[in-house]
């Protein structure tokens, strides 16, 4: 039996190994599987956590601009809260800052994937590792890193939240005479409540702001497992640079082994990609209405907002109520207005994925191996063909 004990390598190297298994067949031969990560493409609904965003901005951001009136005050105590409320704000602004970036992953994968494709590529939908060497992959991991961040501040903030509600409600539990005037909707009707009832309806939301710091916690992990992936398959990858760019590079770990060719997943890509369009869809119009409040994440939006449809038929997303006083949303144009830029319509992206060779269903991260392009469905789609000639 042959040793199979790892012999000494860059640190890089030892990482790439732990996603590995290594058996010997029954002739003896050494192979190399790839181990199942925990941590999957599916572990962010980006479709609850635009909800969540929404709801959770539009229930807190009125308590920002609550003022003291009456002759019973404490203005100490409402600063207090406004400063606890501001934190979290915070937090959701950083949230949708990684979703940015999300979306940025996306398009720019896609954009490899429109650079880099050859006619085999584009009818199997699979992009070839060479995608994520170099500059790109730097830029790429960058991008990742970014948006990780991000989300683990927003994290942070929410981390306590609880707390943060329970202290609240403790410090205006006795607070029925100091009045506040809390602009709910609109603010030129805004409501009085006493800082008593304020304390109550926030507490009434910890629910609501506890979903929320789960759907961002799950959106940090899987930055977080976005940017591994990416500096795992880069790192395969450079193995090959004396060989090509498609070339099987040999085992970081057993001498004479050979890994497979690591891809980008176009498929999974356009997913991630109209995934972020809906989304946007769905904070939009509270995100611009508290702009003030949230105007990091409201100016990074602004710069994908041009190549996003506002108006996608095809799409199950919600769209925000019409809040008072922001003006009426704008008619449905019909026809694009830039018909010859259609990297990002949906309707490109569907006649895309039409042509391409679907990767077998157990096979769903970003860089599959070479093995998912082919196997049973392959064989299958060769008997028919064999049984047409018949």
């Amino acid at each position: 039996m042959r040793d199979i004990s790892m012999s000494p390598k860059p640190l890089d190297f030892a990482k790439i190994a732990q996603s590995y298994t290594s058996f010997i067949d029954k002739n003896g031969s050494v192979s190399l599987k790839k181990k199942q990560r925990n941590s999957t493409l599916d572990g962010v609904n980006v479709h609850a956590l635009a909800k969540s965003t929404r709801k959770t901005l539009k229930r807190l951001a009125p308590f920002c601009l609550l003022r003291p009136i009456g002759p019973v005050r404490d203005d100490a105590l409402v600063n207090e809260i406004l400063v606890k409320i501001k934190g979290l704000i915070d937090g959701i602004d950083s949230s949708m800052l990684a979703t940015q970036a999300a979306l940025r992953l996306a398009n720019e994968v896609l954009r490899l994937a429109e650079t880099t494709k050859s006619p085999t590529d584009q009818k199997s939908g699979i992009v070839p590792r060479r995608a994520i060497e170099g500059m790109e992959k730097e830029k790429l991991a960058g991008i990742a890193t970014l948006g990780e961040k991000y989300a683990q501040q927003s994290g942070t903030i929410f981390k306590d939240v609880a707390q943060d509600l329970h202290e609240v409600a403790a410090m205006t539990k006795e607070k029925r005479d100091v009045m506040v005037i809390v602009p709910l909707l609109d603010p030129d009707q805004p409501d009085q409540k006493s800082l008593h009832d304020v304390g109550f309806d926030l507490h009434a939301n910890l629910n609501l702001l506890t979903d929320f710091a789960e759907q961002v916690s799950a959106l940090a992990d899987w930055l977080a497992f976005v940017r591994k992936e990416i500096e795992f398959a880069s790192a395969a990858a450079s193995q090959s640079q004396n060989t090509g760019p498609d070339a099987q590079p040999a085992s970081p770990t057993l001498p004479g082994a050979m890994t497979l060719p690591l891809m980008l997943n176009v498929g999974v890509w356009t997913k991630i990609q109209v995934d972020y369009h809906s989304y946007f869809r769905t904070i939009r119009q509270v995100q611009s209405h508290y702009h003030n409040l949230v105007s990091a994440s409201f100016e990074a939006w602004q710069l994908s907002a041009k190549s996003i449809s506002i108006f996608s038929p095809e799409d199950g997303s919600d769209s925000d109520r019409p809040m008072s006083p922001s003006p009426p949303a704008p008619p449905p144009n019909p026809t694009p207005t830039s018909p010859t830029n259609s990297k990002l319509s949906i309707k490109k992206v569907q006649e895309f994925l039409s042509t391409r060779f679907s990767p077998r269903p157990e096979v769903k991260g970003l860089f599959p191996t070479s093995s998912s392009t082919s196997g049973p469905s392959e064989r299958k789609g060769k008997g028919k063909e064999k049984e047409k000639r018949e």
